[in-house]
């Protein structure tokens, strides 16, 4: 038997209540890339370019799924301007899933299918 050893490349970890939040897989795994890229600062800032070449998915997917996020409160976005005065950087900054906000889905009731 192969005795199991710790991976030698970076890693992250996730709260196991992410589980609970009914996520379709396109957010939980914009919310994984963030939460990687985060690590203990508990914010970054890659680009969009950036999440969609390590997630596959298109820029357009990714801004929706990172608003269904926002309105979900698992996390926040803010503006950094770069270094010279032209452009601007979003800032995600990963929430406290002890929010019960989180674990409501973010369509009412009335917009639910039957």
């Amino acid at each position: 038997m192969i005795k199991y050893q710790v991976p030698a490349e970076h890693y992250f970890r996730m709260y196991n209540r992410v589980f609970d939040l009914g996520l379709k897989a396109p957010t939980f795994l914009v919310y994984a890339y963030l939460l990687s890229c985060a690590g203990s600062k508990g914010y970054c800032w890659p680009s969009l370019g950036t999440i969609s070449r390590k997630t596959g998915l298109s820029i357009s997917t990714i801004q929706e799924h990172l608003k269904l996020l926002e309105q979900r409160q698992l996390i926040s976005k803010s503006h950094q301007r770069t270094g010279n005065s032209w452009g601007k950087n979003n800032v995600y900054t990963l929430l406290s899933l002890d929010n019960p906000e989180v674990y409501r889905s973010s369509r009412s009731p009335e917009e639910l299918p039957l």
